[in-house]
């Protein structure tokens, strides 16, 4: 980060509290610890410490940085929507197919499950068979399904 640009945030952070103001070389030191973190991810910390600090001298260096730490934590931690598409999901057993039993015929047939993962194995199948290799035939796999 620039440091004209980490000044200014800081000098806003100090206006925020008004218990206390930072001198020069402690600006400084603020910079050289701080400095170093993207700018998007330093506004997150000081917007999250300007809401939730219950101190009124402005935050030490390692109160931002625990901060810092603790967004990146969070942003690092994958959705379940983003687990769900790397790992598939419960229904299928993270395996993206489902076994469906068919009683009056006594067989059972693995189909796609709806979730991502299943998509991806409908699309491979439908591809397959596209290609003409010989796959056994299924009317539930004759649709591609767009991404």
């Amino acid at each position: 980060m620039q440091e004209i640009k980490f000044y200014q945030i800081l000098k806003d952070l100090e206006m925020m509290f008004t218990g206390s103001r930072l001198d020069d070389w402690q600006r400084e030191q603020y910079f050289r610890n701080l400095g170093k973190y993207p700018e998007p991810l330093f506004h997150k910390a000081i917007d999250y410490l300007i809401a939730n600090h219950s101190h009124r001298s402005v935050p030490l260096i390692g109160e931002i940085q625990e901060t810092i730490f603790l967004i990146q934590s969070q942003e690092s931690q994958p959705t379940l929507n983003e687990i769900e598409t790397i790992n598939g999901c419960e229904k299928c057993n993270f395996t993206g197919v489902i076994l469906k039993e068919y009683s009056k015929e006594k067989y059972t047939k693995a189909i796609p499950c709806e979730c991502r993962r299943g998509q991806i194995f409908r699309r491979a199948w439908n591809r397959g068979k596209k290609d003409k290799i010989n796959l056994p035939n299924d009317e539930n796999l004759t649709e591609e399904i767009p991404f």
